[in-house]
């Protein structure tokens, strides 16, 4: 049985660039990266190990504004 004390080593990083098209209209790209360090933990009775969780992001958006 593992406790809720337990610490896992995690780090992040992240980049985004926002691209002007127009006055009301705008691209976003991104990127997102986190590791979280082998983990330990219960869950309802039973015990999940993860090795070195590596999450990569990729991310696009358009954003449309209109004028108040």
């Amino acid at each position: 049985m593992y406790s809720v004390n337990d610490w896992v080593f995690s780090y992040g990083a992240g980049a985004q660039l926002n691209i002007q098209l127009t006055e009301n209209a705008a691209v976003t790209l991104g990127y997102r990266y986190l590791l979280n360090d082998d983990a330990t933990f219960s869950v309802l009775g039973t015990d999940v190990e993860l090795e070195d969780l590596d999450t990569h992001l990729f991310e696009i958006g358009l954003s449309i504004g209109w004028p108040l």
